[in-house]
């Protein structure tokens, strides 16, 4: 399009299930037909950006057109492994027509910035990337140091000033937050130039019984026209979805909610399994209602009666190994 003089296509990734849970594979991003990127053996999470040629993107000098993004991985279940969150087509145009019906040029002005309250005019963008982030996976040990690589950058009109990045074992968007408990790491940047990228790491030591995800944040002194990609979140031992992790047995959710359904179960991680215990998700099963009535004693005898020994005998096994971790839980609650 001859108005377009750049254009980005922000991605916005999260998980479903601890991000160890899943094996890397390979993403394929779509702009109107044509590839405009891809992420490679990686699971992605957090906000990725992919310039795109001005020439795909579809628009008139009044306005941007319908543009189509497909999203792709082959061989891959999409509502497990790709949940996009967010997207956003951002769009560099050096003139944008508005039309509106005014009696004088002052009028004209107010309703032209009326109407275009979704263009940047002159302010910063700033935009935290994992497009170059590497993110530990697999099982993780208390007190290991994880050290996260991030872009931070600036695809506004304006610079940024005094900018910082943080990162929180909690998110800052809930009621409750406290900034300094939850603050894990820091580091600035004086400034970050319209158009331009800069490199920043954080490094923090690793609990599971506090840092089940954490949370990364950029803060600038400079006014920021959308603050929706200013960070975003990466699971450590901990998910989106308040389901346990497909890994610890595909049945699993049947013996928290209907244990007389319950067929075998197959415990297949149970590392997986205590860092689900410890995880934000199991706190939120403990506090329903539903965990009031959980019994384990109750499901082994329901299990007595129900399974020839064999299995039997082998699922009572795995089930007394984590009936400790639940007394644990149960005790820390009191």
């Amino acid at each position: 399009s001859p108005w377009v003089e750049k254009a980005v296509l922000e991605l916005h990734f999260s998980l479903s299930w601890p991000r160890g849970d899943y094996k890397p594979f390979d993403t394929f991003v779509r702009l109107n037909g044509k590839k405009v990127g891809e992420i490679l053996d990686t699971v992605p999470e957090g906000i990725y950006l992919f310039d795109i040629p001005r020439d795909l993107i579809l628009c008139t000098a009044d306005e941007i057109l319908d543009n189509e993004i497909e999203i792709t991985a082959p061989g891959i279940n999409s509502a497990d492994n790709i949940l996009l969150k967010s997207y956003r087509l951002i769009v560099k145009r050096g003139l944008t027509q508005i039309p509106v019906f005014a009696s004088d040029q002052e009028e004209a002005d107010k309703l032209a910035g009326k109407y275009s309250a979704d263009v940047n005019h002159g302010r910063a963008d700033l935009c935290l990337s994992a497009n170059n982030l590497d993110i530990p996976g697999g099982a993780l040990r208390k007190g290991e140091k994880i050290r996260l690589d991030f872009d931070v950058h600036n695809l506004g009109e304006t610079a940024a000033e005094n900018v910082r990045l943080m990162l929180f074992r909690s998110d800052p968007s809930v009621a409750g937050f406290n900034e300094r408990a939850d603050k894990l790491a820091e580091a600035g940047l004086d400034t970050v130039e319209a158009g331009q990228a800069q490199k920043i790491s954080l490094t923090f030591p690793f609990d599971p019984e506090t840092v089940s995800s954490v949370h990364a944040r950029l803060r600038s002194e400079s006014s920021d026209f959308n603050l929706n990609n200013d960070g975003f979140r990466l699971s450590l031992i901990d998910g989106d979805s308040d389901l346990p992790t497909p890994l610890l047995g595909t049945d699993i959710p049947i013996l928290f909610q209907a244990p007389s359904l319950l067929q075998v179960l197959e415990i297949r991680d149970l590392e997986g399994l205590k860092d689900f215990i410890v995880s934000a998700a199991y706190d939120k099963f403990w506090n329903s209602d539903l965990a009031r009535s959980f019994d384990l004693e109750g499901i082994k005898e329901d299990l007595r009666e129900r399974f020839r020994s064999d299995m039997r005998e082998r699922f009572l096994e795995r089930l007394d190994s984590i009936k400790d971790w639940l007394e644990k839980l149960r005790e820390r609650r009191r």
